[in-house]
């Protein structure tokens, strides 16, 4: 039997990590500067009092754009930082803290 190869959904390997992000830096913001590169994420989650956030994007191939663009440039408005960019790991894929 012919293998069609695999499918991915639009929920996995389509999410860019985002590093080094300040606080006053909005989804708004990172949507704009992403769009500006390819294609705008169709989500954001950010947690910047920790200095992280989420991008999820509808296809692979569109984050791959963004990620291979941005990573590493200057951010706009930011004098002294680079974008700090890389493929989120999939949730659960490490083990977290335990509660007890």
């Amino acid at each position: 039997s012919e293998s069609k190869g695999t499918t991915t959904t639009a929920t996995t390997g389509n999410t860019l990590y985002i590093g080094e992000i300040e606080g006053w830096m909005e989804a708004k913001y990172i949507t704009e500067q992403m769009a500006k590169h390819g294609e705008a994420p169709s989500q954001i989650r950010l947690m910047a009092d920790r200095g992280y956030g989420f991008a999820e994007f509808s296809t692979r191939d569109a984050a791959k754009r963004v990620l291979e663009a941005m990573q590493g440039t200057q951010m706009e408005g930011c004098d002294a930082k680079c974008w700090s960019l890389k493929w989120a790991k999939r949730a659960g894929a490490e083990p977290r803290e335990a509660f007890y």
